[in-house]
């Protein structure tokens, strides 16, 4: 039988005597390997060598030795080369370091069956013990798990900053761990001065140390300290490499990394959602593939110079979008040095001025419109004084005509002047209105009213694409408290955005709009601006409302216009909603708008 009884030393908690796990195979001596329990935050496993039988009695354990093998005799000389290499073989340093201790203790246990042998690793960090093995079961003596004898530190060169670093003390002599009065040596598995563990080979009380045991397990704990180092290492490598292309992966700026040829090696997340393409559609390919025939030059000059080791800024190009058009990106340029200190490739970092070149072309028509708004104002006033005789001379020989007598035909003529003369009047009496910077206050107003005086502002876009104006409005509607040149934006954006969709798709023939105005009964207006024209695509609706989105073609859409009805209708404390039939039988779409009864804009 063996077991394991809880070290009062390693673990304080435990009662002595305690046993944990036990094996068992009749009376032969076995050898297993036996996972115990986490003691003091040691991982510990307990290996019994084979050519001892530990046994049991009157509660205390103690270990004998097997008959007539009182002299331990050395390893035959041609195992030893060949363990060594059957190690360096099957023992890689992609392994774990629990893996690889208890290949080299099965070793150890093979070339000297009659040796005990305890391993102790210490953590990455330095903080104390990580993995303890011991071959065979331990005593009470409290031997304290990195006690190192101070000959074998000596031996080995190891200063007393690199052994108080990882917590080891020395000893003037070996304590054993197995029984009073065993005999041992320690060899510290080191790489350089700093301490990776400790292995104890201890003799049963009574047998001397062989001495060619050390000379064949000193470089055995050399190979193993050689291989644990390597194996933390590649870990280390690892770990580095893995978090490094985490960091470039979803690092929140482009970033492409080329080779020497121009090749691209990888891009990341943020280069995909800018251009909205797939990773395998970059792999490999050239960069200068991905630009318009005008960027090559500049982009060619600072790959180029980064080549050469001179780093480039602020290298703005355009990247072609899946969806059409292109993302405007601002790179700096540098180069990856290889090991051998060559120049390996070259690394592009940028940031997407996309947004900020569409703002500041909006800014730049914002500015042409002002202007244009200034313009229209001057000839507003230059049209009104002759419209306004026009207006009065008509009214004059009509009064006149209707009191001489004139014929039907020549009264019905100077009433066609009249009116058409008004309407042009309030027409631009109204676009000067419109076109003032607004400063109006909130009132109470009726929806009807300004979404009537909306459309007398598309009137033009409503003649043009041939749209019948269809209006369903609600009895006796209550007043909202708003601002009306906001809400006359509102309409004349959704009714103009209509009556284009509806000539894109219908042409000539035209189409129909129908305006609904209805009360709700939880205190709210609703408003319905609905068109037959050919609908939104499914996967566009979730983006109308976005700035710069524009399901229009290349110049021919700011993307602003619902992002700004959005906003109005946000500040007025209602919501705004889209649905849309895509190429149905009956297509279409409709805006749904609600607006509490006192509405206020902020």
């Amino acid at each position: 039988m063996m077991s394991r009884r809880a070290d009062p030393h390693l673990d304080p908690d435990a009662e002595p005597g305690s046993t944990t796990r036990s094996v068992t195979k009749g009376s032969e001596p076995i050898t297993a390997e036996v996972p115990i329990d986490r003691i003091s935050g040691i991982e510990q496993r307990v290996i019994e060598a084979g050519a001892w039988t530990l046994e049991e009695g009157s509660g205390e354990h103690r270990a004998l030795p097997t008959e007539g093998r009182r002299t331990l005799d050395p390893p035959a000389p041609e195992r030893v080369p060949s363990m060594m290499l059957r190690l360096s073989r099957e023992i890689g340093i992609d392994r774990q370091d629990d893996e690889i201790v208890h290949a080299f203790v099965e070793a150890m246990r093979d070339l000297f069956p009659e040796r005990r042998f305890v391993l102790r690793l210490v953590g990455a960090e330095g903080d104390g013990v990580s993995l303890f093995y011991a071959s065979g079961r331990l005593s009470h003596a409290g031997r304290d798990p990195l006690l190192l004898e101070r000959g074998a530190a000596s031996r080995h060169a190891l200063g007393d900053s690199a052994l108080a670093r990882v917590g080891v003390t020395l000893s003037d002599r070996y304590v054993p761990f197995f029984e009073a009065g065993a005999t041992g040596f320690d060899v510290p598995l080191a790489d350089g001065e700093r301490v990776l563990g400790i292995l104890s080979v201890e003799y049963p009380a009574g047998i001397s140390v062989p001495a060619w045991d050390a000379p064949i397990l000193v470089p055995l704990a050399l190979e193993l300290g050689s291989k644990l180092r390597s194996a933390r290492l590649l870990r280390e490598s690892s770990y580095l490499r893995d978090y490094l292309a985490q960091v470039i992966e979803h690092a929140n700026a482009p970033i492409v990394v080329l080779r020497r040829d121009r090749g691209i090696e990888n891009v990341n997340l943020a280069t995909l959602r800018v251009t909205g393409g797939a990773r395998e559609g970059w792999m490999g390919r050239d960069f200068l593939d991905f630009l318009p025939p005008s960027e090559h030059g500049r982009a060619t000059t600072a790959l180029e110079a980064a080549l050469r080791g001179r780093p480039s800024t602020d290298v703005e190009l355009r990247l072609p979008r899946a969806s059409g058009g292109f993302a405007r990106v601002a790179f700096n340029t540098a180069s990856i040095t290889a090991p051998d200190g060559e120049i390996a490739g070259v690394v592009a970092i940028g940031r997407d001025l996309t947004e900020v070149r569409d703002l500041e072309e909006q800014i730049i028509q914002a500015e042409k419109l002002a202007t244009l708004g200034q313009l229209a104002a001057g000839v507003v006033h230059e049209l009104n004084n002759p419209l306004t005789s026009i207006s009065v001379y008509a009214e004059y020989l009509l009064t006149k005509g209707r009191r001489g007598g004139a014929e039907a035909g020549d009264l019905e003529k100077l009433s066609r002047i009249t009116e058409a003369a008004a309407r042009m009047l309030r027409f631009t009496r109204d676009l000067v209105t419109y076109a003032r910077p607004s400063s109006e206050e909130p009132a109470s107003v009726s929806m009807v009213d300004e979404i009537d005086q909306a459309l007398v502002f598309c009137e033009h876009v409503i003649t043009e694409g041939n749209v019948e104006i269809q209006r369903d409005y609600a009895a006796e509607l209550p007043t909202l408290w708003a601002v009306r040149g906001q809400l006359h934006q509102v309409f004349i954006n959704l009714v103009t955005n209509a009556c284009h969709a509806i000539a894109e798709h219908r042409g000539a023939a035209g189409g129909r709009i129908v305006v609904r105005v209805a009360a709700e009964e939880d205190e709210t207006l609703r408003v319905e601006v609905e068109d037959d024209g050919p609908g939104i695509a499914h996967e566009h609706v979730e983006h109308v409302f976005e700035p710069f989105f524009s399901t229009k073609g290349e110049g021919k859409g700011t993307g602003l216009g619902l992002s700004i009805v959005r906003n109005i209708v946000q500040q007025h404390g209602g919501t705004i909603e889209v649905s849309s039939r895509h190429r149905e039988e009956r297509s279409g779409t409709t805006f749904r708008l609600r607006f509490p009864r006192r509405a206020t804009s902020r």
